[in-house]
Order: structure tokens, then sequence, then C-alpha cells
């Protein structure tokens, strides 16, 4: 089997993204052609339907600009990497807060209204995971979801849904990077997780004033029942994949 090169990233959150850090990953997408890609949740912000939104503005709509963001980065997505398996993973944002808006205030259009009117992830052939699904069985023994714990440190948020879901894990939602790795004595069993950090541009995250946050995101290599996983942070707009160095 020909080693499979994997790419993921998490919490964009359109439209308060960061836009030369989403530019730099798009770089990386280029140039590292992964045969797989993983958006792991939060994309969208959805912020036109958050509790903190007022006004008539308030609604759900495929012009909101992050769903409209969102539906353009998978298209631009598809055009760097046409034969990839590309999984886009909701999460506490995105569908899920558009849904609760729909549910609370125009339970009439639930029906009609959908994840895929919003991102139309089925025409560049994208598959979409609710947030309330369980975690997603990736490759071998490693699970994908959006993430449910929030910790303080970097690290910890995994390990707690790690120690609810008894998986190995690739998470978001923390807007850390961190990782942390389990290993069973007796029946041999290894676990590892990893929080893939953010790319949100975190001066327009106005309700916090400690971000212990980190840009980054995840790549890494799936081959022979193995997979070789690496955190990589954004410093100055600059990483390191595989050796290479990126600029945006």
């Amino acid at each position: 089997m020909t080693d499979q090169r994997y790419l993921a990233c998490s919490d964009i959150q359109f439209p308060l993204h960061d836009e030369r850090s989403v530019e730099l990953w798009l770089k990386v997408l280029r140039g590292f052609k992964p045969h797989m890609v993983d958006l792991v949740g939060d994309l969208d912000d959805s912020d036109s339907v958050s509790r903190w939104a007022v006004g008539p503005e308030k609604d759900v709509s495929v012009n909101d600009a992050g769903a409209k963001a969102t539906r353009e980065f998978l298209k631009e997505i598809r055009a760097r990497a046409p034969k990839a398996d590309i999984h886009l993973f909701d999460g506490n944002h995105g569908w899920t807060r558009h849904e609760k808006y729909l549910k609370d205030n125009a339970s009439q259009y639930t029906e009609h209204i959908t994840p895929d009117t919003l991102y139309k992830y089925k025409d560049v052939g994208v598959e979409f995971h609710y947030y309330t699904d369980l975690p997603y069985n990736r490759f071998n023994d490693m699970y994908v979801h959006h993430g449910n714990a929030v910790s303080k440190h970097s690290g910890e948020s995994v390990k707690a849904d790690m120690d609810a879901w008894g998986v190995s894990l690739i998470r978001g939602h923390s807007h850390r990077l961190g990782d942390y790795f389990k290993t069973y004595e007796i029946t041999g069993q290894r676990l590892e997780g990893y929080e893939i950090g953010h790319m949100m541009k975190e001066s327009l995250a106005d309700y916090s004033n400690q971000r212990n946050w980190q840009q980054g995101f995840l790549y890494g290599f799936v081959a022979d029942g193995k997979h070789f996983l690496e955190l990589v942070p954004i410093k100055d707009y600059t990483c390191y994949v595989a050796g290479k160095k990126y600029t945006a």
C-alpha cells in the first residue's frame, strides 16, 4: 500500500479567520498533496446566530458570511486536492448553532434547511459529520471528532475526551496545540491524542482576554497499519511540513 499523506485543521471560524494563516494552510495543501483531508469543526463561526447576536441580522441564511466563506473554502480545497478524501466535521459552532436557532425560532424550516443547504459540501464531494455523532474511525485505530471537553492546559482536553471514549483521537475545540499518549502494559494498547490548534484571528475573539491558544494544524503519514502524525505550529505565518518551509 502506498503511503497515504494526511492533513487536518480546525477552528478557522469564518468570518473571524486569520486570512494569512488560512492562506498558509492552503499552500501546504497544494505542496504536501494529501490523500486525506480532515476539517475538524468550527470552520463556520455562525456568529450571526450566536447568543451574543442581536437585531434583525440574526438569522440563518445562505448569505451568512461564515457559511459563504466555508463554501468557498471547500471549493478551494477540492480545486487544490482534486482526488483527496475530504471530511467536514461539524463543531459546537457551525451547523450546530444554525440548527439550534432554527429549532428555537423557525421550526417550520428545519426539514428544508440542512447543512448542505449552507455549505454545499455534496457539490465538491465532501463527507459531513454531525457534532452529535460519535467520533469517526478515520484510519487504523485513530478517530476524529471536534471534541467535547475543554480544559485549561494544552493536551488535557484531548485526554478528557480519550478517557470518555476510550479511543485515540484527533480533535479541535480547545484552540490549543497539544498531545497526549497512554500505553497499557498488559494489553499493549497504545492510545494517542492530538489537539490541533486554530486559525482564527484572535483579536476578533473579544469574548475572552485570557486566550491560551496556539495557531497550527496537523499532518502525517499512514501506511502498513501505522500512522505518524505531527503537530505544526504557525509562527509569524511560517511553518515546516515534511521538511519543507512554507510562508504566507
